[in-house]
Formats: structure tokens, sequence, C-alpha cells
């Protein structure tokens, strides 16, 4: 009776430990990512349409030279689902005005792969990938302190970078007659229904900072139905702000953290 007992208490663990293994196998077939269209299709299955229109945010544009910053804007940044980006100038201060400023070159590039890419379909993300010379065909996985990276594009050639968890983007690369462009977003932070935005930017030619963005005062619209059945703009509600002394520590001259406060305590 009791061996009896014992051969199906192991009958009944087998079973368990079979179905346990068939439902991770299953599981991890079911988000095996091989290809740029399958990171596409996983993509807009998680955040089509999540991406708020309407959301606006100020950012600090740093401009440097060898390792010194020479110039920084502040802007204010709009989107809309219609129109796309927006980007208004509210104020700009050159310690050098000898340096020529160069705007951030491949704007487009993070605007749409790092934001636009959760409100695009996939067949519009994928053309866009085309259009601005990332390889779509050429796709592999890799791992940076313990966190698997979908890349998009050839080894030594322009590449785009996602976090395998999250799906934000993390890395651009891009190749010009200069040089290696590299831009470095960080900070992400979660918008409402599960999107991201990133909070700072780092652009590298050559291995040398040459902009640095920081955005605050990050601001999504909350939404109601009017009597039609439409959706209108209530308030919006910050999920992003810094602070005048946060300012002082990130970008250490004193003489543009006075000139941004001035216009922090006018605009915001």
């Amino acid at each position: 009776m009791i061996c009896y007992s014992v051969n199906n208490i192991i009958k009944v663990l087998y079973k368990t430990i079979f179905i346990a293994f068939v439902l991770v196998i299953l599981a991890a077939c079911s988000t095996n990512i091989l290809s740029t269209k399958d990171l596409l299709e996983l993509i807009n299955s998680k955040y089509h349409h999540r991406w708020k229109s309407g959301i606006q945010y100020y950012k600090i544009v740093n401009f440097y030279y060898k390792q010194d910053v020479v110039a920084n804007q502040i802007q204010k940044v709009n989107y809309n689902l219609e129109t796309g980006f927006s980007n208004e100038l509210i104020t700009q201060n050159i310690e050098d005005s000898t340096k020529k400023l160069d705007g951030l070159k491949f704007e487009k590039d993070l605007n749409l792969f790092s934001k636009e890419i959760f409100n695009n379909t996939p067949d519009v993300n994928f053309r866009y990938f085309s259009e601005l010379n990332y390889n779509i065909n050429k796709f592999s996985i890799t791992k940076i302190d313990d966190s698997k990276i979908y890349v998009i594009g050839d080894d030594n050639n322009n590449q785009l970078w996602y976090d395998a968890k999250n799906l934000y983007l993390l890395k651009i690369i891009k190749f010009e007659p200069e040089g290696k462009y590299e831009i470095f977003l960080k900070d992400h932070v979660k918008i409402e229904n599960d999107s991201w935005i990133e909070q700072n930017v780092d652009v590298k030619l050559n291995n040398e900072l040459i902009i640095s963005e920081k955005y605050f005062n990050i601001q999504v619209p909350i939404l109601f139905e009017n009597s039609s059945g439409k959706s209108e703009k209530s308030e919006t509600k910050i999920i992003s702000k810094e602070n005048y002394l946060d300012i002082i520590i990130v970008y250490g001259s004193k003489k543009i953290a006075e000139g941004i406060y001035l216009i922090y305590k006018r605009f915001l």
C-alpha cells in the first residue's frame, strides 16, 4: 500500500514537472524575437496608440567643445499625433560666440524611434528604418550588464539598440563623413499606459561628447470624453520635474544655470 502511494506521488511529480517544462517552452516561444519584423510586431502589440498625443516637455540642450559647455538652449517641445513634433526656442545662452552651434543632427531618428514608434504600425516603422538607412535585414541580440538588448543593423554601420524587457530605445549609432555618432538615451520614465520617454540624451562624435539634452516638466494631457464621445483635454499631469539645484549640479556653469533659472521661473 505504501509502495503504491509512493509510485502515485512519483507519477504526479513527473507529470507536474513535464507540464511545467512545456509551459516554459511555450512561453519562451511566444516571445522569441528573431528579426526586426518580430520586434516591431511585439512593440505594436504592447504599446500601439499608448504614447500620448498632446505630451509636452521642456529641454535644456547643452553644446560642448573639448568637454566644456560653450552654449545652451531651452526649448519647449510639443507632440501631436497628427502633426508630429514641434520645437520652440525659449532662450539661448552662449559663453563663446565664436563657436558654431549645430543642432542635433539626427533629431528625426530620435523622435521616430524612441517615441513615435509606439504609435506607428509595424509597416510604417519598417519603412522608416529603411528610409533612414538602417539595415532591417540584420538583427542580433546582445547583453550589457546582464540586460538583454535587441540590435537592428550591421556591425560597424548604422544601428538601433532596444531594451528587450521594456522595448524602449537605448542607443542610436550613425556613420557620417565626419565620423561615428552615438546617441545614448537614459533615465527612462513611464508615461501613463506603460509607454516610455527618456529624460536624458547624450550625443557623441568619435567618442567625444558634443551635445546633451535634459528633459524636464514632462507633461501628459488628462483626457475625458465629452457628450459627443470625443476625447478632450481637461488638464495636464506632470510626470517629471527638475528644480534649480538639480540644474546647477548637472551643468556646473553658474552663469548658464542662473540664466536658466530666470527663464525657468518665468515660463514654468
